[in-house]
């Protein structure tokens, strides 16, 4: 039986440091130890893994969905995308706060969200129509690769689970990568700023 540890190697510890130093407002010095204490579904020994984003859509509706579509990248170069002989194609569920499922035609804590394109939704307050709606992004947005201009797409840092509560296709096939959120939110959208169509 596994020891149920998640194991980093020096590159993935450099990545959780520069998370933590995100979340604390603080730059961490030293080693991260190698293993944390994480329980993965199923037991045994989970490892994080890479993957450079396709596409965070569900076929040509153009919304978001809960899982995006990601291919395996070189595990010798992170700049490059794994040899395609050996290139893998995966869903991997997205953070449970950045799932429309668990948001879309909801109220909560007196907030209605709803849908509106890929990586934006709506929120209104049901209670006081007058309340203009605001118009939120996820932040960092989930960028597709660009091959034409040699970009990789966002990189995505997942665990392989037993299931994940998520299916797609005909045949509901489950999704079992989690993406470790990286420190993706919700923000508002300003005038300042605009989401290229």
């Amino acid at each position: 039986m596994g020891s149920g540890l998640v194991r980093f190697d020096d590159e993935e510890r450099r990545a959780l440091m520069a998370v933590l130093a995100l979340y604390t407002g603080k730059r961490l010095t030293g080693n991260m130890p190698a293993r944390r204490s994480v329980r993965p579904s199923g037991g045994g020994i989970t490892k994080a893994v890479w993957f450079r984003l396709i596409t965070e859509t569900s076929g040509d509706s153009g919304y978001s969905s809960d899982f995006t579509t990601c291919q395996s990248i070189d595990p010798n170069d992170f700049g490059k995308l794994a040899p395609e002989e050996t290139r893998k194609i995966v869903r991997i569920a997205k953070p449970s706060e950045l799932r429309p499922s668990e948001y879309e035609g909801k109220t909560i804590n007196g907030i209605r969200y709803e849908r509106s394109q890929a990586g934006q939704r709506t929120a209104t307050i049901p209670a006081d129509p007058e309340t203009e709606e605001e118009i939120q992004i996820v932040v960092p947005a989930y960028v597709p690769g660009d091959e034409d201009n040699g970009y990789l797409g966002s990189a995505i840092l997942a665990v392989k689970m037993k299931g994940t509560g998520i299916v797609y296709g005909d045949d509901d096939e489950p999704v079992v990568w989690q993406e470790i959120n990286q420190g993706r939110a919700w923000a508002q959208l300003t005038a300042e700023f605009t989401i290229a169509p």
